[in-house]
């Protein structure tokens, strides 16, 4: 009797169970498409605000290249602020060994003039850096427009809610997965329970 009362308990568990499975497939089947078209993404690889931020600078470009080729023009060439600063500094030069206050001057100057010659030289730099990309513009719109449209269609702003969502997705299939595996489990439990009641009904009835 103990043996029938564990059968009909796990048979019962096993009808709740598949009921479960069976609600839970067909959600799986859409879940699935999510979870393959987001992790396509591949959200732990991308940082899209930086990836948006990139195709923004590539798009400005000529604006860019504008700013920096004035900032160098202006501290650069004749007149300009570096050869001011340097005729400032030879001025306090001849001086500054006769005041202390003189002396704090030429050292200020001097700190400010090493730091624009730096800005000049790094900006010169960056314009020889700087390109229009037409490849890499296509390829990052391509990208980022696929992860806006994500983004829309589930009502999502940025890539952290996406994360998340792409979690519990991922954890609802692994749900299906462990009902799969319990399913199997309780069916290797009544088969045995059930062999071993037909041996002992056979005994019975012999």
């Amino acid at each position: 009797q103990k043996k029938y009362a564990n059968w009909l308990s796990i048979n019962r568990e096993l009808t709740d169970l598949q009921d479960k499975l069976t609600k839970a497939v067909q959600q799986a089947d859409y879940n699935r498409f999510q979870f393959e078209e987001i992790q396509a993404l591949e959200l732990d690889q991308n940082d899209y605000e930086a990836l948006e931020a990139e195709l923004s600078s590539i798009e400005s470009i000529d604006d860019i290249k504008q700013v920096i080729e004035h900032v160098h023009f202006v501290l650069d060439g004749d007149d300009k602020v570096l050869a001011l600063l340097s005729k400032l500094k030879s001025s306090l030069d001849r001086v500054r060994s006769k005041d202390t206050r003189i002396q704090e001057y030429f050292e200020r100057i001097n700190a400010v003039l090493i730091d624009f010659k730096d800005l000049s030289n790094d900006a010169a730099n960056y314009l020889d850096e700087i390109e229009f990309n037409p490849f890499r513009v296509n390829e990052l719109t391509v990208i980022i427009d696929q992860y806006n449209r994500i983004l829309k269609k589930h009502g999502l702003t940025n890539q952290n809610d996406l994360k998340t969502y792409f979690n519990s997705i991922s954890f609802e299939l692994n749900a299906v997965h462990e009902l799969e595996v319990q399913i199997n489990s309780l069916l290797e439990k009544s088969n045995l329970l059930e062999n071993e009641l037909i041996v002992l009904a056979e005994r019975l009835h012999n």
